[in-house]
Order: C-alpha cells, then sequence, then structure tokens
C-alpha cells in the first residue's frame, strides 16, 4: 500500500525492508512529504516512524543502508563517511597491538571481518578507496608483527631475514 502511494503521487523513492528514501527537489517538498507518509504509515498501517531516523536533507548528505548518494557529471553511488569510520574502528580493535593473539589468528579474524564488509560495499568502493583501505590494513598488520617482535635484536634479526641477500 505504501508503494502504491508513493507512484500515485508521482513520487520517486527507494525502499529496502523498512527503509526508504524520497527524491523531492526542495527542503520543503521534503518536509510536507515527510508528514503526510509519516501520517498515513502511523494511521493507517498502524507502523511507528522514528522520528530521531527521519531525515529530510540533500541525498549526498544522508545515509541509506551504510551508503550515500553523490552527483559530479553523474549520480553515483559511495561508502558513507560513518559506515567506513565503523570499519576502520573495527579493523583498529582487530589488530591491536595489545592483544596478544597469534598473527594467524588475528589473520583469520580480519578476513571473514573483511570479506563480508567488501561483499556488501563493493558496490560503493571506488578502485583508489579499496587501495588506501588495503595498504592501511597492511600497515597494521606490519605493526603488529613489528610489536611481536619486542626486542630491539630480534627485530634488528628477523628485518635482516626478510631482506633479499645482495
Amino acid at each position: 500500500k505504501f508503494d502504491k502511494l508513493l507512484e500515485s503521487r508521482g513520487l520517486r523513492f527507494c525502499r529496502y525492508a523498512d527503509d526508504c528514501m524520497i527524491f523531492v527537489r526542495s527542503q520543503r517538498s521534503g518536509e510536507r512529504v515527510r508528514e503526510s507518509v509519516t501520517r498515513f504509515l502511523e494511521g493507517k498501517l498502524r507502523l511507528k516512524v522514528n522520528q530521531e531516523k527521519t531525515v529530510v536533507g540533500r541525498a549526498d548528505t544522508v545515509r541509506f543502508l551504510g551508503f550515500r548518494f553523490y552527483r559530479s557529471r553523474e549520480v553515483g553511488i559511495t561508502v558513507h563517511f560513518s559506515s567506513l569510520e565503523r570499519f576502520r574502528k573495527k579493523i583498529r580493535e582487530i589488530t591491536k597491538r595489545n592483544r596478544g593473539r597469534r598473527l594467524d589468528l588475528i589473520l583469520g579474524e580480519l578476513k571473514t571481518y573483511e570479506r563480508g564488509w567488501l561483499g556488501y560495499f563493493a558496490i560503493g568502493l571506488a578502485n583508489y578507496r579499496a587501495r588506501d583501505i588495503d595498504s592501511w590494513i597492511r600497515r597494521r598488520i606490519r605493526q603488529y608483527i613489528f610489536k611481536q617482535w619486542k626486542t630491539p635484536k630480534n627485530r634488528v634479526k628477523n628485518l635482516k631475514a626478510l631482506a633479499p641477500a645482495w
């Protein structure tokens, strides 16, 4: 019923389960549509609309399912800033240098989390951003390994072993 109401009004919208994004031209019409849609959902369908999450704003600033839209030459989709920051926070927790876990366990945990995150956000991840994330994660792993070597003597010995023989 909700989709048919929006279609009958000629509104452009995107909906997934209980998340919905309605596109209008101005802030004022956005406020008007929000009020009428809230009345319809709460009155006719007896659903509760969370006013804290309900936002009227530009499409490039609003978060929808972890993504945001942008417009340069054409309209595109990318990972929202908050989703990327949550990803980085989780990677920091996994690669925390005082965890005291074996490297293979850390790499397994990283692999599992990263595979799921990249599988979901791959559509909005540009190549340059993927390279930045990859190099950042590799640096975190190198820091973890370096910390496990403990003493300066061990660090020198292990770094020499990694260097190519000239």
